[in-house]
């Protein structure tokens, strides 16, 4: 059973975002600049669209950051090298988007649509410098330029004009990150552990809900089938046992996520560009485990 989760999980993570690709394709095509009424056919396939990719999620791609630019491309983006873009960032109307080489989006809002009077809405280009900077909470509007090196924010605005170079050390881009090996062979198999341990309670449940007794013999297979899932104890069971994979491992992962803290040392005071490759894991682990996501979930 556990097996079957796990690759239908994988397989829908892989299949339903790139059906969510081809529906914008198929449905809306290229956004084009422009201005168009709402309510209009434009409108409605715009609309769609935007629930569709939604709804969908972006499944696999979000597993690693180049796996969004990927994500990002194959929807009608144009990237260059050595981008990165914050799994929190919001992206949207991708064909009219273009970003160069070497710039970093943190958690900010990057769009080519904005509301206009009379019952429009604009559809329009946004340009990202080479090396440009676009930190948290940063809006850049349709039409938007960035230049080349330019940064801006947090909490600034494509209208404002760009903020001073060392703003740019605000974007989580700059904050160093542990050796790969480290963060593979270490921190990986250390959060699986935690994560495996804090569905626990849900591995028990499941497996008492399949130790329920088939119903004795006499009747064919379909009958069979019929009466052991309509039977209260094995209803009771599944019922718990989804209460128990809502509640307890967010619980627990966070219960754990703090002990391993504890055993691994708490942060200390100092420079960031001084910090050891242990005090880089240890940040890593815990932003993975106690994360905002997660202290949310619990």
């Amino acid at each position: 059973l556990l097996t079957a989760i796990i690759g239908a999980r994988l397989v829908s993570r892989i299949v339903i975002p790139l059906f969510a690709i081809v529906f914008k394709w198929v449905v809306i095509g290229r956004y084009k600049p422009g201005t168009y009424r709402f309510w209009s056919n434009y409108h409605l396939r715009w609309w769609i669209t935007n629930q569709v990719l939604r709804i969908m999620g972006r499944g696999i791609f979000s597993m690693h950051p180049s796996l969004e630019v990927v994500y990002y491309r194959m929807l009608g983006a144009r990237i260059g090298k050595d981008v990165y873009i914050d799994p929190k960032a919001r992206l949207a109307e991708y064909d009219l988007l273009t970003i160069h080489s070497g710039s970093r989006i943190d958690n900010a809002l990057v769009r080519g649509f904005c509301v206009e009077r009379d019952g429009t809405f604009r559809l329009d280009r946004i340009v990202v410098g080479r090396g440009a900077t676009i930190n948290t909470y940063t809006q850049l509007a349709p039409g938007t330029i960035i230049p080349d090196g330019a940064t801006y924010g947090p909490h600034a605005s494509s209208h404002d004009q760009p903020s001073p170079t060392p703003f740019a050390n605000y974007n989580r881009a700059a904050a160093p990150q542990p050796h790969w090996a480290l963060k593979l062979f270490v921190a990986g198999p250390l959060i699986l552990l935690v994560k495996f341990a804090a569905y626990l309670p849900w591995f028990t449940a499941l497996y008492i809900l399949l130790s329920q007794p088939a119903p004795p013999g006499g009747i064919n297979g379909l009958e069979k089938v019929i009466i052991w899932f309509s039977s209260p104890t094995r209803v009771a069971w599944h019922s718990l046992a989804r209460i128990i994979r809502v509640v307890f491992p967010p619980v627990l992962q966070v219960i754990f996520g703090i002990v391993l803290k504890r055993i691994m040392g708490l942060n200390r005071e100092g420079l960031t560009e001084n910090a050891s490759q242990w005090t880089l894991l240890r940040r890593h682990i815990n932003q993975t485990l106690l994360s905002q996501a997660a202290l949310k979930r619990a």
